[in-house]
């Protein structure tokens, strides 16, 4: 039950930081309707608390570089044509 209180308390305040933000961007610049202004606060702030919950979350389980990294090798795709000379 705290995880399903917790998410929507969150989400709450993602939408309502959102409009924050689109009201701020339709005073600062009319040409942004408003409801493009909440669009736009709603995924920045979606993908910016993303990113440090991620961050976060990675933090001191892991180093963030690996000594070792692994050789990555990509090899070019022969050619699926098979040609044709005129007789």
């Amino acid at each position: 039950m705290l995880p399903l209180v917790l998410f929507f308390v969150l989400l709450i305040i993602l939408v309502a930081s959102g409009i924050g933000v689109g009201f701020l961007l339709n005073w600062m610049m009319p040409t942004v309707d408003f409801d493009i202004g909440v669009l736009i606060g709603v995924i920045s702030l979606g993908f910016s608390l993303d990113f440090v919950a991620r961050f976060l979350s990675s933090y001191g389980e892991q180093p963030l570089l690996d000594d070792e990294v692994e050789e990555v090798i990509i090899r070019p795709k022969g050619s699926s044509r098979v040609s044709r000379r005129r007789r």
